[in-house]
């Protein structure tokens, strides 16, 4: 049995609602996931879904479709145009996938907590913790927190300064942020963070957040 298959049947194991099926050429996954109070126990609510997974797994996420339509079809409530739910910014699937990730750890970790969210904004009328934006917009927002600013001139100086290989050759120099700080106590940490990342896939956040605040009319 390969490693791939494994991975299947380990999932199927842990979440007996689901049950193999074929995706045009890509296996899918498709049935019931249970919601259960982790403190009082008892399922508070269940979604149909569909999970297809690419030939980029396990260094992406399958792709995960809600069937019922509980989730409004809407970028608002994280669905995709496709009607695929949009699980994260790209960032963090990045990050999390770099290294390969489980089948059964992404229902577990990126699946369910995303379904107990929409069935909390559904009742609530907001997302606990609060939520990145869909598209464009959640990325800056991301950065925004990566990098602690709330301004979209420090992000493209920052992911300019890391394309351009114009990063300080010692913790002692000025930080390319512009804050007039030493390199060491500013973005060090953070720009090591986003280091991690695809150089190509750095390049590409910083051409489409610059169309993107462009579009918006921006004054950069």
């Amino acid at each position: 049995m390969n490693k791939f298959q494994t991975e299947i049947n380990t999932t199927l194991s842990k979440f007996p609602g689901l049950r193999i099926i074929e995706q045009n050429t890509l296996t899918a996954l498709e049935g019931e996931i249970l919601l259960e109070d982790g403190e009082f126990g008892g399922v508070y609510d269940s979604y149909n879904v569909r999970i297809v997974i690419d030939k980029c797994f396990p260094n992406c996420f399958p792709k995960v479709f809600e069937l019922d339509k509980k989730i409004p079809r809407k970028p608002s409530r994280h669905v995709n145009p496709d009607e695929s739910l949009c699980l994260g910014v790209p960032q963090q699937e990045l990050m999390i996938t770099r290294s390969g990730i489980k089948l059964s750890d992404f229902v577990e970790n990126i699946v369910k907590p995303h379904l107990s969210r929409e069935t909390f904004r559904e009742i609530k009328g907001y997302y606990p913790h609060g939520e990145y934006s869909h598209g464009w917009k959640g990325i800056l927002e991301y950065f925004y927190d990566q990098y602690q600013t709330d301004s979209p001139e420090d992000v493209l100086r920052i992911l300019s300064a890391i394309i351009n290989n114009q990063l300080p050759d010692r913790m002692s120099e000025v930080c390319v942020c512009g804050k007039n700080r030493k390199y060491r106590k500013c973005h060090r940490v953070a720009i090591d963070e986003t280091l991690k990342l695809n150089f190509n896939y750095i390049k590409e956040m910083y051409i489409g957040l610059k169309l993107y605040l462009d579009d918006h009319n921006y004054n950069l």
